[in-house]
């Protein structure tokens, strides 16, 4: 890592990366939430539970936590679920769980939800592969 960095000598987008995470603060995975999330993760992986696969291909990678959340709400209000904890609001592996946990319910129902963008486009995968490709 070099001493100093100036930001007039980075010029190229190949660079922009290197130089937001030389930047960026450690990111706080500890103390008494952290250690309260990984109990309630245990050993979830997120990236290949099967609640995750599906809301990749219906909703895109890119899908936000917070968009994640409304969706919840929705369905909460839709269905008889568990209300999303306060810990499941702050992580997102945590709510992909609560998404999991709850699939069987969910499953049947989420495909008709549809996420729109600020042009009202759908937000989705086959979105995602035409913005890939560009």
């Amino acid at each position: 890592m070099p001493d100093n960095i100036y930001l007039d000598d980075i010029t190229d987008d190949d660079n922009r990366d290197y130089v937001a995470d030389y930047f960026k603060s450690p990111t706080k995975k500890k103390g008494k939430e952290a250690s309260n999330i990984q109990k309630l993760l245990g050993n979830f992986d997120y990236n290949n539970s099967r609640a995750w696969k599906e809301i990749k291909i219906l909703f895109s990678s890119g899908i936000r936590h917070t968009e994640l959340i409304s969706i919840a709400t929705v369905l909460i209000s839709i269905y008889n679920l568990p209300k999303v904890s306060r810990p499941h609001r702050r992580s997102f592996p945590l709510l992909v769980k609560w998404f999991d946990d709850n699939w069987e319910k969910i499953q049947p129902i989420i495909s008709k939800i549809s996420l729109l963008d600020k042009e009202r486009v759908p937000i989705n995968s086959q979105r995602e592969m035409c913005d890939n490709k560009k």
